[in-house]
């Protein structure tokens, strides 16, 4: 059983994100571990990193880009389990949407920055209430999606699971 909460966030993220993806209709970007060529491009110019195809990546890279993540997304200084619910959702939607469902979770200005107000108010919510509030607000999100984008309906299932196993995982 992994020990830290980023231990645990990384091995929830990595169940869901395990294999290669090429571009596809819908979804251009190359994928490999649930890292996409741009996302690791990015990561690689912010850090120094290597320029390399996520393909060839070893597991100790995947695992510090992940942990790069972490960091940048705040996670260290949100509560238990809050903190693995904003990384997958980071992980798995992008940092500006979690922080608008984490925004909208705790009810103020919702604008996807990270900031003060936002930090403040996490601090007045119980953090397993905040998380399934979270989860909620995810599950909400996707199924408009899926409504306003039909072509992306086909995710939706994937989706909706994958929000249900976390809530499992964290209960």
């Amino acid at each position: 059983m992994p020990k830290t909460p980023f231990e645990r966030a990384y091995a929830f993220a990595r169940q869901w994100e395990g294999g290669d993806s090429q571009p596809r209709p819908g979804d251009p970007n190359p994928t490999s571990r649930g890292l996409t060529q741009r996302f690791y491009d990015d990561m690689a110019i912010r850090h120094g990193w290597r320029q390399q195809p996520v393909f060839d990546l070893t597991e100790d890279q995947v695992r510090e880009a992940y942990l790069a993540l972490w960091q940048e997304a705040l996670c260290p200084t949100l509560p238990e389990p809050v903190n693995v619910c904003h990384f997958d959702a980071v992980f798995n939607m992008g940092e500006g949407r979690a922080v608008k469902i984490l925004q909208a979770a705790v009810g103020v200005g919702v604008d996807g920055s990270f900031g003060r107000k936002t930090a403040a108010a996490i601090a007045t919510h119980p953090p397993k209430e905040l998380a399934k509030g979270m989860l909620d607000l995810r599950r909400r999100f996707y199924r408009d999606l899926a409504a306003s984008q039909p072509e992306k309906a086909r995710w939706l299932t994937g989706w909706l699971n994958r929000v249900a196993a976390l809530e499992s995982a964290i209960a």
